[in-house]
């Protein structure tokens, strides 16, 4: 099995290699990473066999030139991609990329760009009675007391994230384009993230947890837990949009009550303590790939902690 995990120099894209790793298959699975990055820059060069560099997305007819080209010399087999602009992309392309013997692990266009405009998301909430904090479009702000959160509609990695709309209004920043940015109500509470695998149509698992200390829009310290109210709002968005693989889906709790605020239709940045607590999404993939029938679970392991830290590869000269 050849597989090939994109933006591998992503915590995302490293803990989707570190899950093909816990299976120990050895020889049977063969991972390819790509990035944009020269080889010798990119530190998730390390969790791959072979390293592949493709151009920015945003090039799209190049990009997927170049990625049908790879796809087809490679015999990849399975292709995950792991930023939201590839999700998108490759999605946008998919009559171009069908006759290839390849499955690929992203949804329609349509859910593709739902998960990635913040707008659309809070849209699609509210059309399935999923509770999410309010939301207006930037030029509405004055119509919402209160602590705020202004959130750019496109942006990643906690991004683009300022809480004082009239200072932000007054800045005479002309970088700021107002129309891409909304404004929520400031959620408190604990927050959390829910790892999702979808086959296309059901929900097969779910496992969240407590995003205990976040940093740079990663979990550096996370805990597993489970609640059935979570779960039922995890299987009716995943299944709505037809997730075909991994997604993440976050928000806050407080006093017992969720609201949801984001839905990314790629793996998470600590999949890999899902992979711990005993569900290997990763193992997933590859029984959809050979058409395994699978069993949703719930089995998996509360409480579980991680803990993140930073580690060093050295290029003597």
């Amino acid at each position: 099995m050849r597989i090939l995990i994109t933006a591998i120099d992503s915590a995302t894209a490293m803990s989707v290699a570190k899950g093909f790793l816990y299976l120990d298959m050895g020889e049977e699975i063969y991972l390819i990473g790509s990035d944009v990055k020269p080889e010798e820059d990119v530190a998730g060069k390390l969790f791959v066999n072979e390293y592949k560099r493709l151009p920015l997305a945003k090039e799209e007819k190049w990009y997927i030139e170049n990625l049908r080209r790879l796809i087809k010399m490679q015999a990849i087999d399975i292709v995950i991609p792991c930023s939201d602009i590839e999700v998108e992309i490759i999605s946008k392309y998919m009559k171009l990329l069908s006759d290839l013997d390849c499955l690929f692990c992203v949804p329609s266009y349509k859910s593709a760009v739902y998960c990635n405009d913040k707008l659309l998301t809070h849209e699609l909430f509210k059309e399935l009675k999923v509770p999410t904090p309010r939301t207006l479009t930037f030029n509405e702000g004055d119509l919402m007391p209160g602590k705020q959160i202004i959130k750019d509609r496109f942006g990643v990695g906690s991004k683009g994230i300022y809480f004082d709309y009239q200072q932000l209004l007054h800045s005479n920043n002309k970088f700021i384009a107002y129309k891409d940015y909304i404004i929520q109500d400031k959620l408190e509470g604990d927050e959390f993230t829910a790892d999702v695998f979808c086959d296309g149509k059901t929900m097969i698992a779910c496992v969240p947890r407590w995003r205990r200390e976040v940093r740079d829009g990663k979990t550096w310290r996370g805990e597993t837990f489970s609640d059935v109210i979570l779960e039922y709002y995890c299987k009716l968005i995943s299944e709505k949009l037809e997730i075909k693989g991994i997604c993440c889906i976050q928000g806050f709790c407080k006093n017992g009550t969720f609201k949801f605020t984001e839905i990314n239709c790629r793996p998470s940045a600590t999949l890999i303590l899902t992979t711990e607590a005993g569900i290997n999404m990763c193992e997933y993939i590859i029984d959809m790939r050979n058409g395994k029938e699978m069993i949703p679970t719930n089995e998996f392991v509360r409480g579980l902690k991680v803990l993140r830290f930073i580690d060093e590869d050295f290029t003597y000269p």
